[in-house]
């Protein structure tokens, strides 16, 4: 292991990262960046959302506050997925500021326009799965499908109660306008 940076050494004028848990982070094989998105850093719920661009040990910020513009609530926990091919990171879930879960929309980032966009799984002609965090997501590429599995329910009295529910989720890429 190689340290690359910590809350300790921080460089002044540079975009930094903050220590945090329960976020998301994905690799994007081509452009050779990591992309970390939301998270918890003591009782703060975050919704930043930074770019690591590998070959020059660089970050940027993407977003302060995705929130703000127009992406998903902060929460502790989303699952994100990424599509290299088609330039998109997908995050779905986790459990917001007010402690319930949501899974209600599957958030879209295009990360060619850096912009965000909501498809609500209701309108997608089924009945989603139930609101969760703690869940597993992954997508395969290839087949264009996102697999979800477990979790806990976001409702509240149900903290300890685990998910044995098992989906799948094929749709057609988003046109953003």
């Amino acid at each position: 292991w190689t340290l690359l940076r910590n809350d300790a050494n921080r460089k002044a004028n540079v975009v930094q990262l903050r220590s945090r848990t329960g976020h998301s982070m994905l690799l994007h094989e081509e452009r050779l960046k990591l992309f970390i998105f939301a998270g918890q850093r003591g009782k703060d719920s975050l919704s930043d959302f930074y770019a690591y661009d590998i070959p020059s040990d660089r970050v940027t910020s993407l977003s302060w506050d995705s929130t703000r513009q127009g992406g998903p609530s902060a929460g502790f926990t989303p699952r994100a997925t990424i599509d290299p091919s088609l330039n998109e990171l997908y995050v779905l879930g986790g459990l917001s500021r007010d402690k319930t879960a949501h899974t209600e929309s599957l958030w879209v980032f295009n990360l060619d326009r850096e912009k965000w966009t909501c498809i609500r799984q209701e309108n997608m002609g089924y009945d989603p799965p139930c609101p969760r965090y703690g869940h597993q997501l992954v997508y395969d590429n290839q087949q264009r499908i996102h697999y979800l599995f477990g979790g806990n329910p976001g409702e509240n009295g149900q903290s300890k109660e685990r998910l044995d529910d098992f989906w799948e989720l094929r749709y057609e890429q988003v046109v953003c306008t």
